[in-house]
């Protein structure tokens, strides 16, 4: 209905009845309106007061005065300019508080992001390796969230993110526990593919934690979720050279200790040919 639309746009519920009633007449007088669009008599004035100074009626006097409906494309046109208006300047004061967020927060201690649905450490991840410009390191701990259950298919899939991070020229290392018996074959099959793409693998026995290292400057940090009734990890995103410098610091000593991909292979007697074509 005309009513509803014009509430939708600002209009009171009475000034929307008037306006709707006016439009379908032209020119009404205020006892008409109130009678035909079921404005209380006490009410009616005030409705039409408010519409004539909007620009969408004008009064016309006479022995009895009437209100007649202004050609909607000029009145409109009125009410989209203002609201062109206000759109301009929210967008402005939207800047301008932009900026003093900036200011606050650049000054500020909030240097974490703590993520604890799927959802959301899912978008993160993304988000983190598309922002990596030059070094990309990471700590695969058990059980891997992405692991190597997953068919040929979905683990190309899953890699291309890396993928596309190595060509552009930036560098990816990745640690990974080693997984042993019925599992051997299997993981040494993803991390073999990790490698053929141009992801640098290391293999090492146990690791402290789920890490990953953007750029040596944001480290997201996955922990074990010991509530039975949410996602089971929670991650925390961290942004502060303090922070990272240590991780870092962390990382290279324990890929420094671990077995080049190649060596773990000959150890187990792996075939190092490519498993997924």
């Amino acid at each position: 209905m005309i009513e509803h639309k014009l509430q939708q746009k600002g209009f009171s519920r009475y000034e929307a009845a008037a306006y709707a009633v006016l439009l379908r007449n032209g020119q009404l007088t205020a006892g008409e309106l109130s009678r035909m669009a079921g404005i209380p008599q006490g009410r009616i004035y005030g409705v039409l007061d408010g519409l004539e100074k909007r620009g969408f009626c004008t009064v016309i006097l006479g022995s009895v005065k009437s209100y007649r409906v202004v050609n909607p494309r000029v009145a409109f046109d009125e009410l989209m300019n203002q609201q062109r208006k206000a759109l301009t300047e929210m967008e402005a004061l939207q800047e301008e508080l932009e900026a003093e967020y900036n200011i606050q927060g650049s000054q500020s201690a909030d240097f974490f992001q703590v993520l604890t649905s799927k959802v959301g450490q899912v978008e993160k991840f993304d988000e983190l390796i598309s922002r990596c410009q030059t070094t990309l390191c990471s700590f695969n701990k058990k059980p891997y969230a992405t692991g190597f259950t997953r068919t040929p298919e979905q683990i190309r899939a899953d890699s291309r993110p890396i993928e596309k991070l190595v060509a552009r020229g930036a560098r990816a290392r990745a640690l990974f526990e080693a997984e042993t018996d019925s599992n051997l074959l299997p993981f040494a099959n993803m991390v073999k593919y990790y490698s053929t793409i141009g992801e640098e693998v290391r293999i090492t026995g146990q690791l402290p934690l789920k890490m990953l290292l953007i750029d040596g400057l944001v480290a997201m940090v996955s922990l074990q979720n010991n509530d039975a009734s949410k996602f089971k990890l929670t991650s925390m995103v961290v942004e502060h050279t303090d922070l990272t410098g240590a991780l870092n610091q962390l990382f290279d000593l324990y890929w420094e200790k671990a077995e080049p991909l190649h060596v773990f292979l000959e150890k187990h007697h792996i075939d190092r040919k490519l498993i997924i074509d």
